[in-house]
């Protein structure tokens, strides 16, 4: 029964963040593709000027 417990609070709490997890791991990889834009960028400049 205290399984049973457990799973079922994990299930509601998980189901409350999700949609804070969702937003975050998109704007964490929009990050990661604006890092890696900057740094082309920067390479380009540096190579071609």
């Amino acid at each position: 029964m205290k399984i049973v417990t457990m799973v079922t609070v994990l299930a509601v709490l998980l189901n409350a963040m999700m949609p804070t997890l969702v937003h975050a791991a998109t704007y964490l990889q929009g990050t990661q593709v604006n890092a890696n834009m900057l740094i082309r960028d920067a390479y380009v400049q540096v190579k071609y000027r």
